[in-house]
Formats: structure tokens, sequence, C-alpha cells
């Protein structure tokens, strides 16, 4: 099986690696130090898999019941679930208070409880006890960037920069401190230093496209990810990262080669297989699309936790949906809900599956679950206001704009054209003109976005009418 496991590349890791899974393979029992089963939980969690991280901390329990480390690891795993009170309970318990991991754990906690106050003098009295040392500090800092504060992170990591620029340990948080607060320009010019002292360091060069990736500056993160490759072609993330950067530039078919260069060094790797799924859909090759998400579906490792199964099964429904296999792409969608009840593109998806089974009432439940979930959702709400003019739901889709206008005052713009159709149809003429004078109509894009016959004549009318308004008042 192949791991991402850059911070695990030790001979004797591996060792304690096959040892361990091999136990599990055997159903065996075997001692290990306490030391590399905290090594094994770490590295699985690494990986994005909490199950077998887990399974070592309660193996390590029978082991060693007593030792303060895995009891610590233990506060850990209660915190990643979400009972923080119970793990600061159990971490109070702990013998020896005086464990700078206590400590820092303790801050943790509090900061993941929002009692920032409490979890800042924990920190300042650990740093004063520890003179304030870089490594301190560093660690400090690392935590406040782990707990989603890069601004608390920053103040600490800038006196340490100033006073060590050309530590790689200080650059690392600088760089992730302003990565962080969204100061991309200022993280380049600490990558670009690195790489005029080390330009064959393909973590820099990884590092600098996922900053033009942030400013979706595509073609310079291409060009950085190449500089990457040129260094180790066979490298998983720098594949990964390329193959959607060109995904971004919708250069989809060079997207779809990396994605199967990625899957020949990694025949299970579960990004591959999504991202060619996605690529076979963009490319209009439905059937493909299908099929590797049912790969996905029946995938018989670990999936990573960043993909959700209900977006997946929606995947493959949208592509059953291109190839008419209706019945199918309903049976799919119905188990994304039941997964996801509350997704509000689901919905959206489901609409269309239903109109193509000739179920009106359904389309319409559909749609009011979709406006029910959308929330603040920019894309899901103007998918929503086209559905339902789609389906000749005026009055629906002008509530519906009409109740976000204010919400997306700063890009609410695109709406217009379709608030303009949707008075027009009802014939309301005069309204229809009031906002066209806000958008200028495009009847190009309104027939993009609208399947309908009768469109250019109506669009004709309107654009006559306006024509002759504005005559007038001249």
């Amino acid at each position: 099986m192949e791991y991402n496991d850059q911070p695990f590349l030790s001979d004797d890791f591996h060792e304690v690696l096959e040892r361990y899974e091999n136990m599990i393979k055997d159903n065996g029992r075997i001692y290990f130090d306490c030391d590399d089963l905290i090594d094994l939980a770490e590295y699985y969690a690494y990986n994005k898999m909490p199950k077998k991280s887990s399974e070592v901390i309660e193996y390590a329990q029978t082991l060693h019941p007593d030792n303060q480390d895995i009891q610590l690891y233990q506060c850990r795993i209660l915190l990643i679930n979400g009972n923080a009170e119970e793990a600061l309970e159990k971490l109070n318990s702990l013998p020896d208070q005086t464990d700078r991991e206590v400590t820092f754990l303790r801050a943790e906690i509090l900061l993941d409880m929002e009692e920032d106050a409490k979890a800042d003098e924990e920190l300042k009295r650990l740093a004063a006890d520890e003179l304030y040392s870089k490594e301190t500090v560093i660690d400090i800092a690392n935590l406040y960037m782990d707990s989603n504060l890069p601004d608390k992170a920053y103040e600490w990591g800038k006196d340490l920069f100033e006073k060590y620029p050309d530590d790689k340990e200080v650059s690392d948080l600088m760089y992730r401190c302003l990565y962080d607060s969204e100061d991309y320009d200022a993280a380049i010019e600490i990558v670009n230093k690195r790489l005029d002292e080390n330009p064959y360091s393909e973590y820099e060069w990884m590092k600098l496209a996922r900053c033009y990736m942030s400013q979706e500056n595509a073609s310079k993160a291409i060009e950085a990810l190449e500089f990457a490759l040129s260094i180790n072609d066979k490298s998983t993330d720098v594949l990964e990262c390329m193959a959607f950067c060109l995904m971004q530039m919708q250069e989809t078919k060079k997207a779809c080669q990396v994605w199967k260069k990625l899957q020949k060094i990694v025949p299970d790797s579960f990004a591959a297989i999504h991202g060619l799924s996605a690529c076979y859909f963009d490319m209009g090759k439905y059937k493909q699309s299908a099929a590797y998400t049912t790969k996905l579906i029946d995938f018989k490792g670990e999936r990573p936790a960043e993909y959700n199964m209900a977006e997946i099964y929606q995947m493959r429904a949208r592509a059953y949906l291109m190839t008419k296999e209706f019945e199918k792409c309903e049976a799919d969608l119905d188990k994304a809900v039941s997964i996801s009840p509350q997704n509000a593109s689901i919905y959206l998806t489901m609409a269309s599956c239903h109109s193509n089974l000739d179920k009106r009432e359904k389309v319409i439940e559909d749609l009011g679950y979709a406006e029910l979930y959308a929330g603040n959702d920019y894309p899901v709400v103007y998918e929503l206001a086209l559905m339902y003019i789609k389906y000749a739901l005026f009055d629906d889709a002008i509530r519906l704009m009409e109740k976000y206008e204010d919400i997306f005052k700063d890009k609410f713009e695109k709406f217009y054209p379709l608030l303009t159709y949707c008075h027009w149809v009802k014939g309301d003429k005069r309204k229809a003109l009031e906002y066209m004078e806000k958008n200028p109509l495009s009847p190009v894009l309104l027939m993009e976005m609208l399947d309908d016959e009768e469109l250019y004549k109506i669009l004709n009318d309107m654009l006559t009418l306006h024509d002759e308004l504005h005559n007038n008042d001249e």
C-alpha cells in the first residue's frame, strides 16, 4: 500500500509499521515501545486514517495503561472528536501537570472552546518559563496557526523572523502566517528568497505554486509545479496539484493525462480516480465518468476525509442524467440525500432528474428543499433562480431573487437579466424595463440560460420597446 509518508521516512519507522500491520493481519499480539505506538497513531492520522489511529491508541493502552504520553494522546482524540470539555477534564487529572505538552494541549483545548484569554495566559507563562526560546515561540505560533488564528501566530513570529531571517523553520512559520492571512505577495517573497538559496527544493516550489493557485494565477502555478517535477517527476503531491491547476485552467485533457500518470504511481489513489471521473464528465464522456465514480463508491481502502460520499453519489447521478439513465440517477440521488439531507445542490440535480421522469410535483418539492437549504451560497441561489425560470415558476423566481437582492448586493448584477425576463413574460413590461436599465440585457446570455422557442421573439419585443422608450425620452 502506498502512503504519503514524508514525515515518516526512517527505516526504523518503516520496520515498526511493517511489524504492526503484519500483527493486525495475523490477528496477533506483540510488544511495542510506547513512543513507537504514538508514532504509528500520528502516522495514520497524518494520512487521514483516523480509525486506524484510534485502534493503535486502544492497543497502546493495553500495553502501557499508566503512560502519560498515551493518556495525552487520548485527550487529543477526545478533542478531535469534539469532546473538548471531557478532554480538558481528563487532561487536568493527569499526574504530571508540569509537562510542557500538558500546557500546550490545555491551551489548544481552551482555544477550541473559544476561551482565548485563558489560552493566551497559559502560553505566555510557558514562554517566560522557557526564556522565549526560538523553539518555544515557534511551537506557540504553530499552535495558533493550527487553531486558525494566523494574526496571533504572526504577532509571536514576527520578532523571531527579524532575528532569524535565514532560518528555514522560522521562514516556514512566517510563510504559513502570511499564506493563511491571504497576504500571498508577502508569502511569495519569502518563498522566492528560499528558492534563491536552494533552487532544487521541491517543497519550496510546491509552496510557491499554492500561493499562485490561491491568487487564481494558474499559469504561474503550473510554471512552479513544472520546476518541482523537474526535480522529482514521481512526486504524488506535485502531480495532484498540477492536475488540479490544469482543471482550473480548463485544460481538461492535460489534467486527465496527469491524473493517469499519478494513478500509475499509486494505483489506488482516491484523488486520481476522483479527478479522472471529473475530467471525463467535463469532456462529455459520461459513461467513463460514471464508471470511475463507481470505483470511488466501491473503493476498498479508507477514503480521505475531504471527499464527501454524498457528493460522489451526486457525481455519478449527474453522469447518469446525461446518459438518460434516469432511474439510476434517481437511485443515486436518494442515497446522496440520505447521507447529506441538507445539501441544496443535490436537490437541484434531483429536480432535473424528476423533470426527465415527468414528475412535476417532485420537481417543485425538490426546488423547495433546495431553497430551504441554500443559505447564502451564491452559485446555488443563482442556479435555483434559473431552474425556477426553466420550469416557468416565475413568481417563485422573482420572490427568490428579491429575497437575496440585499444579501448579494455587491454581485447582484447577474440576476437583473433574469428579473427582466420574469417580469416581461408575466406581462409587467414597465417593471421588466426598470431591471433592464440596471444591467443591459444580453440576448446571448439569456439564450444560453433559457431553452425557449419563443425567446427570440420575446427578446426582440423587449429590446424594441426599450429603444422606443429611450427615443421618446430624447
